[in-house]
């Protein structure tokens, strides 16, 4: 599938690019293998034209997740960011439920399956304090 680039429609960022300069007038469908599941799956034109003219992503922007594992990554993002938000300050001097630190835990020691870098002082942090509510 095909679907017409409307380069005006692009970010700022983007119209700085090469690709802004280029000779191209369709996006087309891109294949990309998932980095969490390794499935075959498909960036669709209409999905590169909604995502670079309507939300205005950096053109050179790639997918890596299939829709499948991005779901459930933005799933483990939401929870992570409720626990900053709703416990963050909590984690000095105040007891946090054992079962809610096993959960930030293991949620922590999930994000470098999805390309994102472990945060190994608060996986070392959450560790010690289980071990001292053991």
């Amino acid at each position: 599938m095909k679907a017409r680039i409307n380069r005006k429609a692009w970010s700022e960022e983007s119209k700085r690019s090469y690709a802004y300069l280029s000779n191209e007038a369709y996006y087309e469908d891109e294949k990309y293998k998932c980095n969490k599941c390794g499935k075959i799956a498909v960036f669709s034109a209409q999905e590169q034209k909604r995502a670079y003219e309507e939300k205005k992503r950096y053109i050179w922007q790639k997918r890596t997740l299939c829709p499948s594992c991005y779901s459930k990554y933005k799933d483990i993002k939401s929870k992570m960011s409720y626990f900053e938000q709703n416990l963050g300050s909590k984690l000095k001097g105040q007891s946090i439920d054992s079962s809610i630190i096993k959960e930030w835990l293991n949620i922590l020691k999930e994000l470098p399956s999805y390309g994102k870098p472990l945060d190994s002082a608060k996986v070392a942090m959450f560790e010690k304090m289980l071990q001292k509510n053991a």
